[in-house]
């Protein structure tokens, strides 16, 4: 689902430290810092991100639970993309009229799925959290999903996961915890999505919190093998 922006040149953070106010400022993208803003990008409510802060945050916190970052908020109609080159959240399309993404939408930091990006999570909370938020999450239960890529069906499968702190979803510690018709509902919107944009997918038994545990476990070997490979 997610869909790397074009891959800006070296020169591109010179260009934004330039706009957000003279050369000088290109030392603040050096700054260890995952998330600041200048001046004239604060008034713009343009969010800068450090890349390579953020390739450097583990999967998971102290307490072993797993970091997501948050991409796309719930309730929101639009897709919105991370572009981990230049710093900021891209714009990729406008869902249909009455169409918003049912749970924040975003990535495990320090994860690779099969499709070679960080694994999608899905993350349940009372509310909308926004895009750049880190929250911690507890793993319960598995959106299981197959989409074509090139003419054949592949699978393309999403974390569920839960902030114990949600005053909505803290409690829940497993996918029986959840309503029956939770799963569907998350599935009823990627089936609206990928026919949008014309892809066929197909929604698959959901998988529990032992599966979530696990397709965690293998997306983190999957990124540290590439790392040493």
């Amino acid at each position: 689902m997610r869909r790397h922006a074009q891959r800006a040149g070296a020169g591109c953070r010179r260009r934004i430290a330039q706009f957000a106010g003279g050369r000088d400022k290109l030392a603040q993208f050096r700054q260890p810092h995952l998330v600041r803003r200048s001046c004239h990008a604060a008034r713009l409510g343009r969010l800068l991100i450090d890349a390579d802060h953020l390739a450097r945050i583990p999967a998971r916190d102290k307490d072993g639970l797993l970091h997501a970052f948050i991409e796309c908020p719930k309730g929101n109609g639009h897709k919105i993309d991370l572009d981990k080159e230049l710093g900021l959240f891209r714009w990729a399309l406008e869902l249909p009229e009455g169409v918003t993404f049912p749970a924040n939408f975003g990535f495990i930091p320090a994860t690779m799925a099969d499709d070679g990006d960080a694994l999608d999570v899905l993350v349940l909370s009372g509310g909308a959290l926004p895009s750049g938020t880190l929250v911690a999450v507890r793993p319960v239960a598995v959106l299981r999903m197959e989409q074509e890529e090139n003419g054949e069906m592949v699978r393309n499968d999403r974390l569920v996961g839960v902030p114990p702190l949600s005053q909505s979803f803290g409690k829940v510690e497993k996918l029986a915890d959840l309503r029956e018709t939770m799963l569907w509902e998350l599935g009823t919107f990627f089936r609206t999505y990928n026919r949008m944009i014309g892809r066929t997918i197909n929604i698959l038994d959901p998988g529990d919190e032992k599966d979530a545990q696990d397709l965690a476990e293998k997306a983190i070997a999957m990124k540290k093998n590439a790392n040493t490979g």
